[in-house]
C-alpha cells in the first residue's frame, strides 16, 4: 500500500483485507482517472498583475480573492519609494497616509532603550546578541538598526518624523505583517539601510466590503469565502471593512483549457502549448488561436532593433536577424532578395547592360521597404551581389534569408 498509494488509510486497509492483491489492483485500474494537473490548476494562486496566455488576475468578487491591510508587500522589494507630505508612495502610487498619532496605522509611538550586556558597548556584539536568548533584552536600538529588532519592538524614528524630513529611496526588504520590519535605503543597492515598521493601510476612497463573507488565514490577510458576481469589489483595488483598509492582492486565475473546453477564443487568451508525446493524441486545433492573417491590405513592419524587440515583449515570439550570408545564385529569372543600401554598406552601382538594369529596377519598383523580394526578367549578365540604382536609391542583391 505504501508503494501503490499516497499512503494507506484505515478504510484502504479494510478494503484490501477483503480481496486479493490482484483484485485490489484491478479495481484501482477501473476507477475514474483523476488529473493532478486539474487539481493543481484549481489551487495555483501565484501573484499576477496582467493577462497572459495562461490566464490573468482573478475576479475580485470570486471566491479566493485576497486582500491585505499591511502597506508593504514582498513584491515591493527593489521598487522606488517616497515619504513626504504625510503619505507613502511606492513606484509613484499612494500606498498609505501617515497617522501622526500612529494608531490608525496599527502602530504605537516608537521608543527603545539601548542597554548593553555586562557594561560592554552594544556595537561590539554579533548578530546572535539580538536573537532573544537573553532576558531582559539588551541593545534594543542597536539590534533594530541592524535589522534584527526584537519582536514587538519599534526603535525607528517613526513614520511621521520620516515624512517631516522627507525621504526618497528604495524598498529593500519586507516582512508582510503589521509592525513587521521594512528595510529602506537611499541607494538601489540597499547599502546603509534604515528600518521602519510595516504600517497598516490608511487611504480614502475605499469601497465598503461589509456584507461579504471573508476568511482570515493569518493576521492582516482576508480571503473572500464565496463568489459574489458583480459585488461592490468589482473594479476596485481598495476596500474598507471593520474600520480597516485592505488592498487587493491580485492572484492568478488560470484560463480553462480542457478537451471539453479548449482555451482560446475571442475574449480569452490562447493557451497554446507545444505538442509532445504526452498530449499529441489529444491536441486540438483552434481557428480562433491561429495567427492573424491580413488579406485586405498589406502592412509594413519595420524590422529594426525596436521592431524585433516588440515581437518578444508583445507576443513572446523570438525573431532572429541573420546577416552576412553570401548569395550563391544570380538574381535573374527567380525570386531574389535585394536590400536597400545604407551608409554602412558603401555601395556602388554595378555596370550592367541597360536592358538588364531597367528590368531589375522595374521589378524593384513594384515593391516597397528596405528588403524586396522580386523576380526580374533580366539576362544572366547580372552577377551575384550586383548593385542596381533605382531612382535615388541603391539596392544590393543579397542572400534570400538575409535578415
Amino acid at each position: 500500500m505504501i508503494q501503490a498509494s499516497f499512503g494507506p488509510t484505515g478504510p484502504d486497509l479494510a478494503e484490501l483485507g477483503a480481496m486479493t492483491y490482484k483484485e485490489w489492483t484491478l479495481a484501482q485500474m477501473q476507477l475514474p482517472m483523476e488529473s493532478h494537473r486539474e487539481y493543481w490548476r484549481k489551487r495555483a494562486r501565484p501573484h499576477v498583475d496582467h493577462v497572459f496566455y495562461a490566464g490573468g488576475p482573478m475576479s475580485r468578487c470570486a471566491a479566493g480573492s485576497r486582500w491585505t491591510n499591511f502597506a508593504f508587500r514582498a513584491r515591493d522589494e527593489g521598487k522606488p519609494l517616497s515619504v513626504q507630505g504625510g503619505r507613502v508612495a511606492v513606484s509613484g502610487l499612494p500606498r498609505t497616509d501617515i497617522d501622526p498619532n500612529f494608531a490608525l496605522n496599527g502602530l504605537r509611538a516608537p521608543g527603545c532603550d539601548d542597554v548593553p550586556k555586562w557594561g560592554r558597548e552594544c556595537p561590539g556584539y554579533g548578530p546572535w546578541t539580538c536573537l532573544g536568548y537573553f532576558y531582559p533584552t539588551y541593545c534594543r536600538t542597536t539590534c533594530w538598526n541592524h535589522g534584527l529588532g526584537y519582536d514587538d519592538d519599534d526603535c525607528s524614528m517613526g513614520w511621521p518624523a520620516l515624512s517631516a524630513q522627507g525621504f526618497g529611496g528604495y524598498v529593500c526588504s519586507v516582512e508582510e505583517t503589521i509592525g513587521g520590519t521594512v528595510g529602506l535605503s537611499t541607494s538601489s543597492s540597499c547599502s546603509n539601510q534604515i528600518y521602519m515598521p510595516n504600517p497598516a493601510i490608511l487611504l480614502d476612497h475605499a469601497v465598503d466590503g461589509s456584507g461579504l463573507m471573508f476568511e482570515s488565514p493569518r493576521p492582516g490577510v482576508l480571503v473572500l469565502g464565496e463568489s459574489r458576481p458583480g459585488c461592490a469589489l468589482s473594479g476596485h483595488s481598495l476596500m474598507k471593512l471593520g474600520g480597516k483598509f485592505y488592498a487587493v492582492d491580485d492572484r492568478l486565475a488560470l484560463a480553462e483549457n480542457t478537451l471539453a473546453a479548449p482555451g482560446g477564443g475571442q475574449t480569452t487568451p490562447c493557451a497554446n502549448v507545444a505538442k509532445t508525446f504526452l498530449n499529441e493524441a489529444t491536441c486540438q486545433l483552434r481557428s480562433s488561436c491561429a495567427p492573424v492573417s491580413v488579406t485586405a491590405h498589406s502592412i509594413e513592419v519595420k524590422l529594426d532593433a525596436a521592431g524585433r524587440e516588440l515581437f518578444w515583449t508583445a507576443g513572446r515570439k523570438r525573431v532572429y536577424q541573420v546577416t552576412g550570408l553570401q548569395p550563391r545564385e544570380a538574381p535573374c529569372g527567380r525570386v531574389a532578395r535585394w536590400r536597400r543600401c545604407d551608409a554602412q554598406m558603401q555601395c556602388a552601382a554595378t555596370p550592367l547592360p541597360e536592358e538588364d538594369r531597367a528590368a531589375v529596377a522595374e521589378a524593384l519598383g513594384t515593391e516597397t521597404g528596405q528588403l524586396r523580394d522580386v523576380t526580374a526578367a533580366c539576362s544572366g549578365s547580372v552577377p551575384i551581389g550586383a548593385v542596381v540604382e533605382v531612382g535615388a536609391a541603391l539596392f544590393k542583391h543579397v542572400h534570400p534569408q538575409e535578415h
